[in-house]
């Protein structure tokens, strides 16, 4: 099925937003990995659970806002996405989740 241009974009922008999204899951999990000091396999079973409810979130997230519809543009804007956070974003959101956290 061929969707018009501007549903495309839509649909990439939100793929980008969830790509953003998974980098505030990802740092809220650091932090909280971080208050305490887990063991390796401790941190080897958190991480894969982690990895599998954040793919569980986003393939609902994509369920949810494009019918579930991947192409090409899905993991190239979830990446972007990622990326664009984890750049940007993800430095002074820790600081401040850990002035939070720490006050």
């Amino acid at each position: 099925m061929i969707l018009p241009t501007l549903t495309q974009l839509y649909y990439f922008i939100l793929v980008i937003i969830s790509g953003v999204f998974t980098g505030v899951m990802f740092d809220i999990y650091r932090i909280c990995r971080g208050l305490d000091s887990p063991k390796r396999v401790l941190t080897a079973v958190s991480d894969t659970l982690f990895w599998i409810l954040a793919g569980l979130i986003i393939f609902l997230f994509f369920l949810y806002t494009n019918h579930a519809n991947f192409g090409y543009y899905t993991f190239v804007g979830l990446f972007i996405g990622l990326y664009l956070y984890l750049k940007y974003l993800s430095r002074p959101f820790t600081k401040m989740l850990n002035i939070i956290i720490y006050y």
